[in-house]
């Protein structure tokens, strides 16, 4: 963990990423707590319901990260699109510094000689596919 130059609860994160075949995900992960919420409050409770749809394979789940990972799989899909994040009430800005963080911890982990796996996150990939191989095996 020595080898990684950021913050040791990160570190542990990543190695435990690189052991579990999800380095690229747990970047991500780590990335969220590094911006600005993705999700802001919405005044319109049918557009807060419609959410909840979209997202509704995280509405059940325990953390906020897994409703941030969705949140941010929408947004990237439409490639951080203002009027669609802002509608949705998703912080588009925020969604995309997180990419660009968890490519950062990709390249720790890479230079550490940790990773040489799948790239990571990409905010301009083709917006049908999951972003880079997240939630795929790195390994």
């Amino acid at each position: 963990m020595a080898a990684f130059p950021v913050h040791p609860r990160f570190g542990r994160m990543l190695l435990d990423g690189e052991s579990r075949n999800c380095v690229s995900l747990a970047a991500l992960l780590a990335a969220f707590t590094r911006v600005r919420p993705l999700l802001l409050p919405l005044r319109d409770a049918r557009i807060s319901r419609e959410r909840a749809e979209l997202l509704r394979d995280a509405v059940a789940a325990e953390s906020d990260f897994i409703f941030y990972l969705h949140a941010w799989y929408l947004a990237c899909s439409r490639r951080f699109n203002t009027e669609f994040c802002r509608r949705w009430g998703i912080h588009g800005t925020a969604a995309r510094q997180a990419g660009a963080i968890a490519e950062q911890f990709l390249g720790i982990t890479r230079g550490a000689g940790l990773f040489a796996g799948t790239p990571g996150p990409r905010a301009g990939g083709d917006p049908t596919m999951p972003p880079s191989g997240l939630l795929r095996p790195s390994g």
